[in-house]
């Protein structure tokens, strides 16, 4: 479409004697009149800037991090759930309460032990309810084959 007085409008800047030289220099380049030159400038500026729609790219790979960092506390949550599972175990309670009071000796590992059976037996009842393997009826556990 030819360039008419009725389909333009006329737009004043006042850039810097240097930034006239540069795009003077570089519209020269293109073979564009200095117009012409700020005109595709403008709009290319423009288009760089305009995000009417955010770049699907973009919205995949956030989505995608935000599922695996999901994914990565769940599995932390895991790790430090089987560690405190370990600790728990009879071994780790055992090297608990040897570093606890050095030089104990076997009967007194032992009765810590008995002394350690009823919480133990209640930590594992209530995972075990817990998971669904058992059901606890009148104060009676019965074990669940359908899990």
């Amino acid at each position: 479409m030819p360039y008419t007085k009725d389909t333009t409008q006329t737009a004043t800047a006042y850039p810097t004697v240097e930034q006239y030289q540069r795009w003077k220099a570089r519209a020269d380049e293109l073979d564009m009149s200095m117009s012409e030159f700020i005109q595709s400038m403008t709009e290319a500026g423009m288009k760089k800037f305009e995000r009417d729609i955010p770049d699907e790219d973009f919205t995949r790979v956030r989505k995608r991090r935000d599922e695996y960092r999901q994914e990565v506390k769940q599995k932390r949550a895991r790790v430090e759930e089987l560690e405190q599972a370990l600790n728990r175990t009879m071994r780790g309670d055992i090297e608990r309460f040897i570093q606890a009071n050095p030089g104990v000796n076997v009967q007194e590992i032992i009765q810590h032990i008995i002394n350690d059976v009823p919480k133990r037996v209640q930590e594992h009842l209530q995972d075990m309810e817990g998971s669904g393997n058992v059901t606890k009826e009148n104060g009676q556990y019965y074990f669940n084959a359908e899990s």
